[in-house]
């Protein structure tokens, strides 16, 4: 026995109209309209993100406190009308603990 579906001798009729793909070929304008729907999508909701993600040009800067280098406590405040340059490091990549740890990158910063 084979399913009414099988659409052999007396299948009931397909309610889905639409040409279907067989074996290995694809559809391939359903395909292209399945990947620009997705494109589109995505783009809609990235552009929001993209527009929070944009620095405050001539806003000052939120107050902090960090440690530095030789290991003092400095705020933002103490370098009030200088140019403030922060470095974030990876203490776990070679390069940083080689130049660190030897000295190289605290001589380089006076």
């Amino acid at each position: 026995l084979r399913p009414r579906s099988s659409r052999g001798p007396g299948a009931a009729p397909d309610p889905d109209p639409r040409p279907r793909c067989r074996g290995h070929h694809f559809c391939q304008k359903e395909l292209d309209m399945t990947l620009l729907r997705r494109k589109l999508i995505t783009a809609a909701l990235a552009l929001p993100v993209f527009a929070l993600a944009t620095p405050a040009i001539d806003a000052p800067a939120p107050a902090f406190t960090a440690t530095a280098a030789d290991g003092r406590t400095v705020s933002l405040s103490d370098f009030k009308g200088k140019t403030v340059v922060l470095e974030w490091t990876n203490a776990d990549c070679p390069y940083v603990r080689k130049h660190y740890g030897s000295g190289n990158m605290q001589k380089q910063q006076q």
